[in-house]
């Protein structure tokens, strides 16, 4: 999902963003080049700013759009608090505050300069749940050994 940092800083400060929907099995236009992603958010604020706390809602439609349009859906999408997986979709709820943070050159809370992120990759077309994949990497020389020589858990 290619949205500029400053459109996405926007949504996050600004004008608070609801739903990012992406349909993997079907093209929304047959003559685009990349699939559309559907963005639903509110009016941008006059005053004050989107809550941390605000949840973006990122959403994988798993049949076409025409099969999951439901009311019954759209509520179960908008209502979700945590992930959620059924035959037709999958939902990934993430606030505001955290994805300023991931894609802030600071780490206090996206005070920093907003410089982007990713989103499509890792909220729209994650193989991995998300508790699985791990949030740093650190090396070291050499793993704890017990005496038997086998690996210290």
């Amino acid at each position: 999902m290619g949205y500029g940092a400053w459109l996405q800083a926007f949504f996050l400060r600004q004008a608070p963003l609801h739903l990012v929907v992406d349909n993997h099995a079907k093209r929304s236009f047959a003559r685009a080049d990349i699939n559309t992603i559907i963005t639903v958010a509110g009016a941008p604020r006059r005053q004050g700013k989107v809550p941390h706390n605000h949840i973006v809602r990122f959403v994988a439609f798993k049949k076409p759009f025409e099969d999951v349009l439901i009311s019954e859906n759209l509520l179960d999408m908008e209502e979700a608090d945590d992930s959620r997986k059924t035959d037709a979709f999958r939902v990934y709820p993430v606030t505001a505050g955290e994805l300023l943070q991931e894609g802030s050159e600071s780490t206090d809370m996206g005070t920093g300069k907003y410089v982007g992120d990713k989103w499509g990759g890792k909220y729209l077309r994650v193989h991995l749940a998300h508790y699985k994949v791990p949030k740093s990497i650190i090396f070291v020389d050499a793993l704890p050994l017990t005496g038997a020589g086998k690996v210290d858990k």
